[in-house]
């Protein structure tokens, strides 16, 4: 623990952290993603996140045991949320794995951020997915989106196909009216998202 930290006065709010890992969906696959040291976003003001709400988020703890290990609740699960959500919203999903391991790699590299053990605080992941290209109209998404995670604060989360969750509601509606719909959007060449791992 090399942080200059007032472990026994722990506010709840965002606490800026050394790394957070990124990993881009671009031209139809995601790169291989990574650490990252800078905390800001820049975003067009179309991006697809601020004017269609392309986002999904996920959350979970990083914490110590009595033994010493830093360990998370069940992370699988988290990372078939995200996939879940991904897939509501018409947003690629993340490769097998990859989720845990951006969370294996935050933490590691975070880890002097976590709280000791008897505190009963932790550092928090907050992945999330998001649109990231300027887009206007109900379509896939041009430009990458981003996964970030990062620790001790607020983060975002993950994209899919991109046409949105209005198409996803006629598709449902057209099914429940028995209805033929063909209406369906392919991301590939064109379609950009960020994934995000900040640790707050």
């Amino acid at each position: 623990m090399s942080k200059n930290i007032d472990w026994d006065n722990l506010g709840f709010g965002y606490v800026e952290t050394d790394y957070r890992y990124l990993t881009t969906y671009k031209d139809g696959k995601w790169d291989e993603g990574g650490l990252i040291t800078d905390a800001n976003v820049v975003l067009n003001e179309c991006a697809g996140v601020f004017q269609y709400a392309q986002t999904v988020f996920e959350g979970l703890k990083a914490y110590y045991t009595k033994d010493g290990h830093i360990v998370c609740f069940r992370p699988d699960l988290n990372a078939e949320r995200l996939n879940q959500s991904c897939e509501r919203l018409v947003m690629p999903t993340l490769p097998e794995g990859r989720f845990l391991e951006a969370v294996k790699e935050v933490v590691k590299a975070n880890k002097d951020f976590v709280p000791p053990y008897g505190h009963g605080a932790s550092l928090y992941i907050r992945p999330y997915m998001m649109g990231t290209n300027s887009v206007i109209g109900v379509k896939p998404a041009d430009l990458p989106f981003v996964f970030e995670k990062g620790f001790s604060g607020d983060n975002q989360e993950v994209n899919k196909k991109t046409t949105g969750m209005g198409l996803y509601l006629v598709r449902e509606l057209a099914k429940s009216l028995n209805l033929g719909c063909q209406a369906q959007s392919e991301y590939g060449k064109g379609f950009g998202v960020e994934l995000r791992f900040p640790v707050v």
